[in-house]
Order: C-alpha cells, then structure tokens, then sequence
C-alpha cells in the first residue's frame, strides 16, 4: 500500500513538474551607467519608493515623516539616512529615468498590520494627487509615474486600487515594480486595476520572509435569524506568485548565480542593478513567445563577479 501511495506521489509530481515551464534568460551588466533616451529631461518621470514592514522603528518616520504617513523628495531627506543614499543608487545608474529632483520617499509606520498598510495607501492617494498638481503647473502635462514597492510597500501601493475614485479617476501608473512582495488575498486582484498600465513582480525562492507573511480576514455575515457574525480567518502564510495577467510581467531573480533575501531587494547594490533587469524584462516577451504559465528565470552577472568566477575556473582546470 506505501509503495503505491509513493508511486502515485511521484506521477503527480513529474506530471506537476512537465507543466511547469521554465525560461531562463542571462543578463551581464559592465559596471557603465544605463543608456536612456535624453528626451525625457524636460518632463522628468516621478518615481516612488515604498519601503516595507518595519519590526524595529526607525528614526526616519519621526524626525523626517513627523510621525505622519507622506511624500518626501529624496533631495529633502538627510544624506546621513539610508534612503536618501538609495535613491541616489537609482540616479547614478540611470539618471534619466530616475532624477534625483522627482524621486520620492513615502513615509510610512511599517506596522504589520493590513489596517495600517490601507491607512497608509489613503495618505499615498492624497499625498500623490498633490504632487501631479503641482507637477501640472511646473510641466503644463501629466506626469509619467513609477511606484516601487519592497515587501509590503508593494501591497501599500496595490491598495491604490480599492481607494481611487471609481466614476472620476485620473491617477495612472505607469510601471508598478513590486519586490519581493507578499501575494496576499486582500490585495493581489488589484494588479488587474486600469490604473496600474504594467505591473512587475520580481521575487527570490531564497526569501522565506515574503511568504511568511500572515494574512488575516475579517467576514461580517448576518444568521437567519437576523444576528450579525464575525468570522476570523487566519493564514500564516502568503503566495509567492501572483496569478498570471497580461499587464504582470513576474519573474524570478538570481545575482550571480545565487538566489536573494528578503532585505536584499532594498540594498544599494540590487537596486543600482534594477533598471538594467526592467529593461530585459520589458524586452523579454520581444523576444520570446510563451504560454502563461511560464515561470521565468533571470540569471544577473556583474562583470567583476564574472571575471573572479573564469579566474577560479581557470585554477581549477
């Protein structure tokens, strides 16, 4: 009987695993700044970042933030602070599309809790009609946008699409780039949102932090007898992968062979890398045609790593 039950593990796994394609694609980055378009200085893009779940309070949200969610320009934030020094990892490696003089941080408590993440995204909603107003009257056109979210700042900004005015919105994104964000219920169907124009999810097999993220529902349901009930549902866990959609491009990341952490998608050195993988990802279906279901691999090599990695190869041989 345990020989059969094993068997029949093993077809249902090899059948499970002949469905699942994979497509790996190799990128080697030289250590050179990112070649844009020099046309979109005089509409410089706005850029966004959102930082995740903060377990241990950091100074920034009240000597900067005042303890109140917001939008902050880089420029504004002390250089001293780690945030100010990202984005200026984003401006060196590609100064077009990331210009330090429309780059924002927003600012939020970092709270594990859904209630404070939708509170948040409220603020954000605010914050971000104000600055395309006055973006308006300095460019006399709407400004092209791009949100990136580390871990929960991602489901932060998804939560954009449950707030906007449903009969009179105007606020479009052009590019939401989450990292290593949590899948989770509540959330995950707003990618499919008319405000969100692109969406990419890029993730790591190596981040146990992005799925042990805990989900908790709250379902409000009247008896037959008229009584109002709460039912709590509580998972433990969340997905690592969103459903697939034709505005989500989701890929999973290596650098230089290994697989990242969950805090390691907001080091300087991943995210001076991050317009160099955006711009494969959006070449990508270019390139290839493939079913949905197609999980895809990008393999990152920076030149140095490269070149230690040949030198041990050559001491071997």
């Amino acid at each position: 009987m345990k020989i059969r039950l094993v068997m029949c593990a093993l077809i249902l796994l090899s059948q499970t695993y002949a469905r699942s394609r994979i497509l790996k694609k190799k990128l080697s980055i030289a250590p050179s700044n990112y070649s844009v378009s020099k046309s979109q200085s005089k509409a410089p893009p706005i850029t966004i970042w959102i930082h995740g779940t903060r377990f241990i309070r950091r100074p920034i949200f009240s000597t900067v933030f005042k303890n109140n969610p917001g939008l902050k320009l880089a420029q504004e934030v002390p250089p001293d602070y780690y945030l100010h020094q990202l984005a200026k990892s984003f401006h060196k490696t590609a100064p077009e599309v990331f210009p330090m003089k429309t780059f924002y941080i927003f600012g939020w408590s970092g709270k594990l809790r859904d209630k404070v993440r939708f509170e948040a995204a409220q603020a954000l909603y605010k914050h971000l009609h104000e600055v395309i107003s006055e973006y308006k009257k300095t460019y006399k056109k709407d400004p092209i946008i791009r949100i990136i979210g580390h871990s929960h700042g991602g489901n932060v900004a998804l939560y954009l699409g449950k707030i906007k005015d449903k009969k009179n919105e105007t606020l479009k994104i052009k590019e939401l780039v989450l990292l290593a964000c949590p899948v989770q219920t509540k959330t995950k169907k707003y990618i499919e949102d008319d405000m969100f124009e692109r969406t990419y999810a890029i993730y790591s097999t190596l981040d146990m932090v992005q799925v042990l993220a805990p989900q908790v529902e709250y379902n409000v349901y009247r008896t037959k007898r008229g009584h109002l009930r709460t039912e709590l549902k509580w998972n433990i866990l969340s997905n690592r992968r969103f459903d697939p959609h034709p505005k989500l491009a989701q890929v999973k990341i290596k650098i230089n062979g290994r697989a990242l952490f969950h805090n390691e998608f907001s080091h300087q050195r991943f995210v001076s890398l991050l317009p160099h993988i955006l711009h494969v990802i959006n070449t990508w279906d270019v390139d290839y045609t493939h079913p949905p279901d197609t999980k895809k691999l990008l393999c990152v090599y920076t030149r140095k790593e490269q070149k230690i990695n040949e030198k041990k190869k050559r001491v071997r041989a």
